[in-house]
């Protein structure tokens, strides 16, 4: 090395390593700042997740008062049993329903149901109420539906009044008004919808409405996100925001790894230079010592094979990390492909849903137009009776199809848990036959119960085997001709509860039975009715929830027998509940 070689400057050694660790510090900070967003997004979606779900519910309860009030505009007022039976349905349907109450267009509580609560049962003048007659006079004024705000609907019961105004040839005849609580209503959808992990609280206005937390502690702002939501005239503010585990869940070792390998990159690019800058002026002062130029040979050689060394070191260091990355690389590759599958279905998913339910909704369009005009011409009570049907028809479709594809995504989406208690089989057999013994009536068909007098009970959610048992009713209704016969029985073998649905409609072929219980699958056959193949998909699924299983005998032109296979309680549990 000659004297002209330009000497390494003390100070590069330093600014080097303060490039490398400004870097890694940069980095860091960026993915820190990357998970935090990530954290924030969770929180919102999580939010809007809820506040859709709250907005569907209500707007579902609402629509089924409406539906209540339009029959009374369209057929007349109904004798007291006839809308009480008909209020019963709606309740039952919906459990978040305190009360259902008709209040005549004189202020005055005239039928009410459920029964037994002393306040409703007897004729409560609401003009003495002022909230509640101020209410109801709004409702009237602007013939349109109101949702009120939080208040005492039964002592040490929260909730709001839903009033539907009825109007029968622009003469006021009342409204139809609903008493939701709101504990029922939230634990029901929270109970669904809000994902573990995160916590929650519902205002209206000033008054807190709901608080859904599992620890003490007060929420952090920054991470809490908060949304409203416009409910007939009120708005509802939800605050959302992560548990602790939730948020440390979501962060990753990656920041502190790319800060800790930047750190020691930076130290060691400036001992290295600091070590190049030592040799170089080693080495011109043993070249300007001719004296020890032998030595200075002897020392380049085992300098040589020092570096050589740390080449194969750093190879090897090279290798191992690039094997390490390759494998990282596979693992991103494998999970943007499941996350590419994962849209893919929901795009599925969607255009699906919008292809079944565009049919039923251009029906009601178009009938709804015919209406129009035939209320423009004055002809429309010559079609009221052929068109109203038809729209109805088409709706309760439409309401099957979101409620099916509701359901299909709550068993993929999530793990599948039910609540289990002791159910009575046969009751619940009672209880499905009287909810479609009208729909049997309207359709000309002999609704039959054929019960085990003794029979033991099992283990199992109430809601589920409801649908169970109404999806197979359904469809025997919907497959059976007039002057048919569906037949509901129940039987019990060692250790299992048998409940059938039986009926006398076409039959199904021997081929298409393993098919019945495929997700949208739909059978191919000149009488088949409009569906979209996931009704006993659902109803698969939420027997072998319960550790049962169902079985079909079927054969062309002799009906078909769908039996619910589910297993008794053990003996201890049942001397427990004697």
């Amino acid at each position: 090395m000659s004297r002209e070689t330009a000497a390494i400057p003390p100070w590069l050694s330093l600014l080097a390593g303060m490039i490398v660790l400004t870097l890694a510090v940069w980095l860091w900070r960026a993915l820190s700042l990357n998970e935090e967003r990530q954290v924030e997004r969770m929180v919102k979606s999580e939010a809007l997740d809820v506040r859709n779900a709250i907005t569907a519910r209500v707007q579902s309860q609402v629509l089924a008062l409406v539906r209540m009030a339009r029959r009374w505009e369209n057929h007349g007022a109904p004798s007291r049993q006839e809308w009480e039976v008909e209020a019963e349905l709606t309740t039952g349907h919906f459990p978040d329903y305190q009360a259902i109450v008709w209040v005549d267009p004189w202020f005055f509580i005239r039928w009410t149901t459920p029964l037994g609560n002393e306040e409703t049962e007897q004729e409560f003048n609401l003009a003495f109420a002022e909230r509640r007659r101020v209410a109801i006079e709004a409702v009237r004024n602007r013939r349109e539906v109101a949702v009120t705000s939080a208040l005492e609907i039964w002592p040490g019961v929260l909730g709001f009044f839903i009033y539907v105004p009825i109007f029968r040839e622009e003469q006021f005849e009342g409204v139809i008004a609903g008493a939701v609580g709101v504990q029922t209503l939230l634990d029901a959808i929270l109970h669904e919808e809000l994902t573990p992990g995160f916590e929650l609280i519902v205002f209206n206005g000033p008054t807190e409405l709901y608080r859904y937390m599992h620890t003490d502690h007060p929420p952090e702002e920054t991470r809490m996100y908060e949304t409203s939501l416009e409910l007939y005239g009120q708005t509802w503010r939800l605050q959302v925001w992560p548990e602790t585990e939730t948020i440390l869940g979501a962060r990753s070792l990656l920041p502190e790894a790319a800060l800790g390998v930047g750190v020691l990159l930076a130290t060691l690019l400036t001992i290295a230079i600091t070590l190049a800058r030592t040799a170089q002026l080693r080495a011109v002062a043993e070249q300007e010592a001719n004296r020890e130029l032998q030595w200075e040979i002897a020392e380049r050689s085992r300098a040589e094979e020092a570096v050589r060394r740390l080449n194969e070191e750093l190879e090897q260091r090279v290798q191992d990390r690039t094997a390490q990355l390759e494998a990282t690389n596979r693992e991103l590759q494998n999970e943007i492909l499941e996350r590419q599958h994962m849209e893919r279905q929901r795009q599925e998913f969607l255009t699906m849903l919008t292809h079944d339910i565009r049919n039923p909704l251009g029906v009601i369009l178009g009938y709804t137009e015919m209406l129009q005009e035939e209320f423009v011409e004055g002809n429309a009570a010559e079609v009221c009776a052929e068109i109203l049907p038809r729209l109805r028809s088409n709706a309760l479709t439409v309401f099957s199809l979101v409620d099916n594809y509701l359901d299909v995504s709550c068993l993929e989406d999530r793990p599948f848990h039910l609540t289990k208690e002791p159910v009575n089989l046969n009751s619940l057999l009672q209880r499905v036959g009287q909810h479609y013994e009208i729909e049997a009536k309207r359709r000309g068909i002999t609704l039959k119960l054929a019960l085990h007098p003794t029979l033991p009970p099992v283990q199992g959610n109430v809601v589920a085997l409801e649908r169970v048992l109404s999806n197979l009713v359904h469809n025997a209704l919907k497959f059976t001709s007039e002057e048919g016969q569906v037949t509901l029985s129940s039987s019990y073998t060692a250790g299992e509860v048998v409940a059938t649905v039986t009926d006398t409609g076409p039959g199904i072929a021997p081929d298409d039975i393993p098919l019945l219980f495929e997700k949208y699958r739909r059978i191919e056959r000149p009488e088949a009715q409009e569906g979209n193949g996931l009704g006993l998909f659902i109803v698969k699924a939420l027997v072998e929830a319960h550790g049962g299983r169902i079985e079909v005998q079927s054969a062309p032109g002799q009906g078909s027998c769908f039996s619910v296979f589910l297993p008794l309680i053990q003996a201890e549990q049942t001397e427990e509940l004697i």
